[in-house]
């Protein structure tokens, strides 16, 4: 029904050499603390620069079991709906700041209210306090409406770790009676985390040496996250959700060249199956993380786009 994995690897788009080069080596230069990977993380982010165009913003904290959160509020005039966002990062590096080029664009050219999340990182905070955390927002954020100032619809998107918290969230909120998530949109999500036990096979196999997120990386990030092996099938929808059917109209956007594809391409193949609305996206040359290169490649700025188009569809239906 989808694209399956390739016999060949692809090349990542040229556009992108010298910056995810430069990520790698400062991102897995050895000695890093978790402070500077966090400060090496912000400082390769901010060469996105500002937005082309800015909605007004506002920053929030919203009170949760473990403390308070902060968020940033993105409100355009006449907002149709309010979308719930969790950034990407490995649960360990990664703000507000990482995907606030996109989320302005986003809000603007949708003419929808986001509610960004800044949520406790690991390995300080591990699972589940991030998705404690995001739950508990969700429910202030349906409570308090007036405060937000925006009605309409519900809906949740991340990227990679935020995309896993995403797709968790939106499983609760329909399986446990929460509020009603009427959308969601995962970008390059992380869905299994028992894909790197035993041997690696399709995209990982593939991609697992390529820029963004290796193997390694993403090993390194579910050892400070998670306590132990239970932890990890909690956490990972392709092995938790039962029933697909009760899950929201969904957007999933994958890089052709990132260790993680294969997760999205199943998740939206058996959302299709199970009769769920689902649009899927996979973007040529693009490596894990490509939310964050749209100032330099034509590939990322076509996700951006398609991002408006699908939010924008779903706010004003």
């Amino acid at each position: 029904m989808f694209t399956k994995s390739e016999t060949v690897p692809r090349p990542i788009d040229p556009a992108i050499a010298d910056y995810v080069s430069r990520f790698d080596a400062a991102m897995s230069e050895p000695g890093n603390t978790i402070s500077e990977a966090r400060a090496r993380y912000r400082q390769l982010l901010a060469e996105q620069g500002a937005p082309d165009e800015a909605v007004i913003s506002r920053h929030l904290t919203i009170p949760t079991r473990h403390g308070d959160l902060p968020a940033r509020l993105y409100l355009p005039h006449n907002a149709a709906a309010l979308m719930i966002y969790a950034h990407g990062g490995g649960f360990a590096v990664g703000d507000l700041d990482s995907p606030d080029r996109v989320l302005h664009t986003v809000s603007l050219g949708a003419d929808v209210a986001i509610l960004s999340l800044d949520y406790a990182l690991a390995p300080e905070n591990m699972y589940p306090i991030a998705f404690e955390q995001c739950k508990d927002a969700i429910l202030w954020a349906e409570d308090n409406r007036d405060l937000l100032g925006v009605s309409g619809p519900l809906g949740m998107a991340g990227d990679s770790a935020g995309g896993n918290l995403t797709a968790l969230l939106s499983h609760w909120a329909a399986n446990e009676g929460g509020p009603t998530i009427s959308w969601q949109a995962l970008i390059n999500p992380v869905l299994d985390f028992l894909a790197l036990e035993g041997e690696v096979r399709g995209s990982y196999a593939h991609y697992g040496a390529s820029p963004m997120l290796s193997t390694d990386t993403m090993r390194g990030f579910m050892f400070s996250y998670f306590v132990d092996h239970a932890a990890r099938v909690d956490s990972s929808p392709l092995h938790v959700i039962g029933d697909y059917s009760i899950l929201p109209p969904t957007f999933v956007a994958a890089g052709q060249c990132d260790a993680l594809r294969d997760e999205g391409i199943c998740y939206a193949s058996r959302l299709a199956v199970a009769g769920v609305p689902v649009s899927l996206s996979v973007y040529e040359g693009m490596p894990h993380n490509f939310i964050t290169l749209t100032r330099f490649s034509e590939s990322a700025q076509h996700f951006v786009e398609d991002f408006v188009r699908e939010a924008r569809r779903w706010a004003h239906r």
